[in-house]
């Protein structure tokens, strides 16, 4: 199955190494805590951020390592270990947000704020039954109807950002508005079942199809041999015809001397895509008995099917500019100052626009030792019960540096972890 192999291709495309930046919503500095709300406010100062890394990856049912197997010099896909690792519906997803730079103006009762970043998100979903019909054929499912249910994401964009925030009289709030330039995509769409039922008599198959995959700049399709993808996940122009915006909204308030809480919601927006579109749909309910394999014996002696089963997939190719959604995401934090240079915190984590939906929920420790800032936390999410994370902050001068892992067990075994997180980044405070 293509499509299978496709999805495939795109989840070892994803990178192994992550973040969903849980842990740095309980940090002392409100620098750190901007990148996650941007109600996080300072007092009468200038900063400046240098380049700061985001990157987060989950997974459910097959890992990257159960999939690559070494041998000698090569690397290889092992298809039983996947077929042995399935769950009923298997995803990988990735989120990676590198930000060039930042300006930030903090005065007493307000902020404001600029900044550059490039971004990629990926997701890749796909059922048990869909493995196992690309792997093992049909033969297993005779009499019964198989659910694909795939859904795909590649896509990478740039990000320029304008916000400020606000000081009330109990709390603070804040807002980002994001300018989108689209780089590539590559996104499926499903408005109804993509099965297949396998008949009892000749093993003929009935199709039951209503699937679409949009691409810009970045795939086309002319035959199931003539796929081309293009997709550099890296360009560095800034401005093209693929525009959207994006909006963060976050809130904060400091309950009593010890307590605080905040919320916020990022990535509420979308981009629509105009520059090189191709849309390629099925939408089908029809049935397939077979192939005399005589008629497709090519001069060759080789057997060519591809032609007849793009036929049957009857895929359409259009032009038309279409509109994805940003992978909004939830955070809210509750910390309490136990001592003077002792924080606990309680936190809540959610993926909103991604099918499955991702969550977490962290319980998290900090303590000041004079420069430094040391932090430690335990992770409980919807993929993965026991995530330990690490982080801390040196101060040195005018300068700060912070680095975090929301899941530590992924910077030592990478593409067996499925659910891990690292950050790092620095700036400079005038």
């Amino acid at each position: 199955m293509r499509l299978f192999q496709i999805s495939l291709l795109a989840l070892l495309y994803l990178p192994c190494h992550a973040q969903f930046d849980i842990l740095s919503n309980l940090s002392y500095d409100p620098q750190v805590r901007f990148e996650n709300n941007p109600s996080a406010r300072d007092t009468n100062c200038f900063v400046i951020n240098l380049p700061v890394l985001q990157n987060s990856n989950s997974f459910a049912g097959v890992s990257y390592g159960d999939v690559l197997v070494t041998e000698g010099d090569a690397t290889k896909i092992n298809a039983g270990a996947i077929l042995e690792n399935l769950n009923t519906q298997n995803h990988y997803a990735n989120h990676t947000q590198v930000k060039l730079i930042g300006l930030t103006l903090h005065r007493k009762s307000w902020s404001i704020h600029a900044a550059y970043s490039y971004n990629f998100h990926g997701y890749a979903t796909y059922s048990d039954d869909m493995a196992k019909f690309a792997l093992e054929g049909n033969a297993q499912f005779i009499g019964e109807t198989v659910d694909f249910n795939p859904g795909l994401l590649l896509q990478a964009y740039h990000s320029l950002q304008l916000g400020g925030s606000l000081s009330l009289s109990t709390f603070d709030i804040g807002a980002r508005v994001k300018l989108l330039s689209g780089i590539e995509d590559i996104s499926s769409i499903q408005s109804g079942p993509i099965s297949i039922e396998t008949g009892t008599d000749n093993y003929a198959w009935n199709f039951d199809n209503d699937w679409r995959i949009n691409s810009s700049n970045a795939l086309s399709i002319n035959n199931l041999n003539d796929i081309e993808t293009s997709f550099s996940r890296y360009n560095a122009t800034p401005i093209s015809e693929n525009t959207g915006l994006g909006i963060d909204l976050g809130i904060s308030s400091q309950l009593t001397s010890q307590l605080s809480m905040s919320a916020s919601i990022l990535d509420i927006g979308s981009i629509t895509w105009r520059y090189r579109v191709n849309n390629y749909s099925s939408t089908r309910n029809d049935s397939y008995s077979g192939i005399d394999l005589i008629d497709y014996i090519d001069n060759t002696n080789d057997i060519d099917l591809t032609d007849t089963l793009y036929n049957i997939l009857e895929l359409e190719e259009s032009n038309i500019k279409y509109t994805t959604s940003l992978p909004t995401r939830l955070y809210a934090q509750i910390s309490y100052d136990i001592s003077d240079n002792q924080r606990l915190g309680v936190s809540y984590f959610q993926m909103l626009s991604q099918d499955p939906e991702l969550y977490a929920v962290a319980i998290n420790y900090a303590r000041e030792l004079g420069r430094c800032r040391v932090y430690t936390q335990y992770t409980y999410c919807n993929t993965s019960a026991l995530n330990i994370g690490l982080g801390a902050e040196l101060h040195i001068g005018k300068v700060a540096i912070h680095a975090y892992s929301d899941g530590i067990t992924g910077v030592f075994d990478p593409i067996n972890a499925p659910w891990i997180s690292h950050r790092i980044g620095a700036y400079i405070r005038l």
